[in-house]
């Protein structure tokens, strides 16, 4: 499998992993405060978990601290696209949410030209330019109501989700999963005094334990790995898959129907992702070059 096919294969896998996600927050009864709260301890335990299975056993605090501080300012940027996506579930639409999040392969083209200086195919931006005009109709829907707060509150976890991913590409013969964990555990402290820690009760433990412990650790996980293959607007595109698939989920648990510029607008990603991707393999890419892998702690050296 070139580079390039184990990139997509990854990314794609993290974000169907991520995919009830959103259906998930919505139906924990506690406050956003306490869902960030105990998302993000549980999310910093299972990544670490996760890393130390497959990348760290033996050296883990070693390799928690290869990160460096471009996998610090990673974390802070990726607690804040935490709580922004938290604050936007519970001020608009999951559907509006995950359209708004669609803007982030828009970002994080313009921030992988400025800060990695990688060009970005004409497909890749003509991709983008579609994906845009979708939002566009959704967000044309929330102009003049309440819910324009979350669909803000979206767009800004999107540019910081799309800066994280930059610098996890910029860093990427390092393992950043640590980073993701550590987002998390910020997260969790800087919310903690808004929260009411020992409110969940019943069912929404046992939802907050599955999306903590297991959707949010192995889908960012994941994803987290993405970046190392594929150039981040890339990363940013799969990741759109979200915003098709988790509205369904809560469509056919809650009947929360999207309305029908929504319909409109993720039909239009949908068709665009698919027609870039499928570009995409029949293609060479010069960026298919191996990437160095972390196996059991020890690193391999990097081709030029």
């Amino acid at each position: 499998m070139s580079t390039h096919a184990k990139g997509i294969a990854i990314t794609v896998a993290g974000v169907l992993v991520l995919t009830p996600e959103s259906l998930l927050i919505r139906l924990v009864g506690a406050s956003q405060w306490t869902v960030l709260l105990w998302r993000g301890v549980f999310m910093a335990v299972g990544i670490t978990f996760i890393f130390w299975m497959g990348w760290a056993r033996g050296h883990l605090l070693e390799r928690l601290s290869s990160i460096g501080s471009v996998g610090i300012v990673a974390a802070g940027l990726f607690a804040c696209d935490n709580t922004l996506f938290v604050t936007a579930l519970r001020n608009t639409s999951v559907a509006n949410t995950l359209l708004m999040i669609s803007t982030a392969p828009m970002w994080g083209a313009l921030l992988s030209w400025v800060i990695l200086r990688e060009r970005v195919p004409i497909r890749t931006w003509l991709a983008i330019a579609a994906v845009m005009a979708g939002v566009v109709v959704i967000f044309s829907g929330s102009i003049g109501h309440t819910r324009l707060r979350g669909d803000l509150a979206a767009l800004g976890a999107a540019i910081a989700i799309a800066t994280t991913l930059v610098l996890i590409r910029k860093a990427r013969t390092v393992n950043m999963m640590p980073a993701m964990a550590l987002g998390g555990l910020v997260t969790a402290v800087v919310v903690a005094p808004m929260a009411s820690p020992s409110s969940p009760r019943g069912a929404d433990i046992g939802l907050l334990v599955l999306l903590g412990l297991v959707v949010a650790p192995v889908a960012f996980g994941l994803i987290a790995l993405g970046p190392r293959y594929l150039p981040v607007p890339e990363v940013n595109l799969i990741m759109m898959l979200e915003t098709v698939v988790g509205p369904l989920w809560v469509w056919l648990a809650l009947g929360d129907r999207p309305g029908s510029r929504t319909f409109v607008g993720g039909a239009l990603v949908v068709a665009t992702l698919a027609t870039h991707f499928a570009l995409a393999l029949t293609q060479s890419h010069p960026e298919d070059e191996p990437v160095p892998e972390l196996l059991r702690g020890k690193e391999s050296e990097v081709r030029s």
